[in-house]
C-alpha cells in the first residue's frame, strides 16, 4: 500500500484521536484480545510508517501485535480528570489538556521511529474507563477511523465481522471531473489562494516549528490551550432562526464556522481561516482507507472598516458560498494537481506559528460518534483531537489551531449541539465562551 498524494499533504505529520469515556469497566483481557483479532482480520492495520512518512511499512513479523493495544490503571475519580456537566442545554467550557495526557503512554523510541499507523490506548479509572483510538493521518480520516472503531467493538461485545477492510487505490477523479478541468482556462481563486498560502519546502516546515516554539516562550499570552467548547442546540437554533428571517441559505454548521471566524477576529492582522473540503463524491472509487480532503484556505470576506462586528449571518453566508466553490470540479481538480507535485516535500500554511490565532476546522459531524457501542453502552463522553505525530511528538510542541468540530448529545436522543475541541489562545477560548454566556 502507497500514500497517495493527499497523504502528502497536509495530513502527513499529523496523527488524530478519538478518545471515548465509559462507565463500564471491560476486561483488559477483552480489550486485548479483541485488538488481536482485529490486526488478524484487517492486516492493513498492523503496518508502520517510515520517520519522514512517505512510506507504508509492512511488520517484520505479522505476529508481532506489541504496543498496538496497552492499559493501565490509575487510583482516580472521572471528575479528577474530566469535569463536564451532564446539562445538555447549558454551554460548557473545559479544560481537556488532562484527558489527553491521561492516554499519553509515551513513546519508544523504536514506536517513534517506525510508527504504528494505528493503536489503541486504556485507562481504567475507579469509576469509568477511557478508551483513546489513535491513528497516523496518512492511513485515512475520521470516516475510515469511525469504521475500524466499530469493527473493534463489534469484537468487544464478542461478535464477528465479516466485512473486509479495503486496501486504498490511486488517487483518480471521475472523468466528468477531469473533463471539466480540461476547459479551465484560467485558475480557480480557491485553488490559486491554496498555491500562494502554502510553502513545501522542508525549510518552511522547521521555519514553522521554529517560529512556534519562540512564539510560546517570548509571548506568552499568545500560548495555544487545549479546551472543549460545547454551543448547546438551543444557541444554534437562536442562530438559525435569525439567518431564516435574512432569508439566507445556511446550515447550522456554518453557523457555528461564523461564530468561530468571528471570536477569533485579530484587527488589523490579516485573517487566515481553513476548512477541512471533503472530495470523496467526486473520486472514481471509494475506500476505507483514504484522505480524501483538503485544507481549503478561506478568502478574507471582510472589509478592513467591518473588522470590528462582522454579522454572523453574513459571514456565514459567505462562508457556505466559499464552500461551494471549494466543491466546484476545476477546484479540486488543480488541488489534486497541487498534491502530485509535492513528491516528498512538506505542505506547510504561511500563516502557521503567528501570535494570532489562525483557526483550521476539521468537521467530524456527519459521524454518530455517541451511537459507539462498549459492549452494551454508550459514551458518556466522546472527543476528537489531531496533534503532532513522531518524532514531532518528542519536541513537546502541540499543533495548534486544527479544531475538530462534532455533533453532542442532546436530551432524549435529540441534537444536542456541537462541541469544538483544539488549541488556541486563552482569549480566544475566552471570547467564544463569554459570547455564550459560559
Amino acid at each position: 500500500m502507497k500514500p497517495s498524494p493527499l497523504d502528502m499533504g497536509y495530513a502527513r505529520p499529523l496523527e488524530f484521536t478519538l478518545s471515548v469515556v465509559v462507565r463500564s469497566h471491560p476486561s483488559p483481557l477483552d480489550f486485548q484480545f479483541a485488538a488481536d483479532t482485529l490486526l488478524s482480520q484487517w492486516p492493513l492495520l498492523n503496518l508502520r510508517m517510515n520517520p519522514l512518512k512517505t512510506k507504508f511499512l509492512d511488520p517484520k513479523d505479522p505476529g508481532d501485535l506489541a504496543e498496538v493495544w496497552e492499559g493501565r490503571t490509575i487510583e482516580q475519580d472521572l471528575s479528577e480528570i474530566l469535569r463536564v456537566s451532564p446539562e445538555p442545554d447549558s454551554p460548557q467550557l473545559i479544560d481537556s489538556e488532562a484527558l489527553e495526557n491521561v492516554l499519553n503512554f509515551g513513546y519508544q523510541l523504536g514506536h517513534v521511529w517506525k510508527q504504528r499507523v494505528f493503536s489503541i490506548r486504556t485507562v481504567f479509572l475507579n469509576d469509568a474507563c477511557v478508551i483513546g483510538f489513535k491513528f497516523l493521518q496518512p492511513l485515512c480520516d475520521a470516516s475510515g477511523a469511525y469504521r475500524i472503531v466499530q469493527a473493534y467493538c463489534t469484537l468487544l461485545r464478542g461478535e464477528r465481522i465479516t466485512h473486509t477492510l479495503r486496501a486504498r487505490q490511486s488517487l483518480s477523479l471521475k472523468s466528468e471531473v477531469l473533463e471539466k478541468c480540461a476547459e479551465m482556462i484560467e485558475s480557480h481563486q480557491i485553488a490559486d489562494l491554496h498555491k500562494y498560502s502554502t510553502r513545501r519546502t522542508w525549510a518552511a516546515g522547521l521555519g514553522a516549528l521554529g517560529k512556534q516554539i519562540g512564539r510560546d516562550i517570548f509571548y506568552p499570552s499568545a500560548r495555544r490551550i487545549g479546551k472543549s467548547l460545547l454551543i448547546p442546540q438551543r444557541q444554534i437554533q437562536s442562530w438559525l432562526e435569525e439567518a431564516e428571517s435574512k432569508k439566507a441559505h445556511v446550515t447550522e454548521h456554518d453557523l457555528l464556522l461564523a461564530f468561530i471566524y468571528k471570536a477569533s477576529l485579530h484587527p488589523p492582522t490579516p485573517h487566515n481561516f481553513g476548512l477541512v473540503i471533503d472530495i470523496s463524491k467526486q473520486l472514481q472509487s471509494e475506500t476505507n482507507l483514504s484522505n480524501p480532503w483538503y485544507m481549503m484556505p478561506l478568502p478574507d470576506p471582510m472589509p478592513t472598516s467591518e473588522y470590528s462586528s462582522p454579522s454572523l449571518v453574513r459571514l456565514a453566508t459567505y462562508i457556505r458560498r466559499a464552500i461551494d466553490e471549494a466543491n466546484q470540479p476545476e477546484c479540486i481538480g488543480e488541488i489534486v494537481v497541487q498534491h502530485k507535485r509535492l513528491k516528498k516535500s512538506l505542505m506547510v500554511p504561511r500563516s502557521y506559528g503567528r501570535r494570532a490565532a489562525q483557526p483550521r476546522i476539521a468537521s467530524w459531524k456527519h459521524l454518530s460518534l455517541y451511537d459507539i457501542d462498549i459492549q452494551g453502552e454508550t459514551p458518556l463522553f466522546v472527543q476528537g483531537s489531531v496533534d503532532y505525530c513522531g518524532l514531532l511528538r518528542e519536541t513537546k510542541t502541540h499543533l495548534d489551531d486544527l479544531l475538530v468540530t462534532w455533533k453532542a448529545r442532546g436530551r432524549d436522543g435529540e441534537d444536542g449541539g456541537y462541541w469544538v475541541h483544539g488549541r488556541l489562545p486563552e482569549a480566544v477560548w475566552r471570547r467564544m465562551a463569554d459570547n455564550l454566556n459560559c
